[in-house]
């Protein structure tokens, strides 16, 4: 049997992984473009490891930002 451990990342992980600010990450979030957070605490929060690395690896397959710019601006 194997042992799979998820790693929880923090704030400051997620931000350096995918190059984003908090505040993008937040909005990506709400709109249910980027992995949910995770309460693990009263004031700490925490992003699954493979969920982040999942959707980094979806990116990279995306040429250009602007129209998810564009997207987010206009609330869709």
């Amino acid at each position: 049997m194997t042992e799979s451990r998820s790693r929880i990342l923090t704030a400051r992980e997620v931000t350096t992984r995918t190059g984003l600010s908090r505040t993008t990450v937040w909005r990506l979030e709400r709109f249910g473009k980027f992995p949910p957070r995770r309460q693990l605490s009263a004031n700490r929060v925490g992003w699954i490891e493979e969920e982040v690395n999942d959707w980094i690896a979806t990116r990279t397959a995306i040429p250009g930002t602007r129209a998810l710019r564009s997207r987010l601006a206009e609330g869709k």
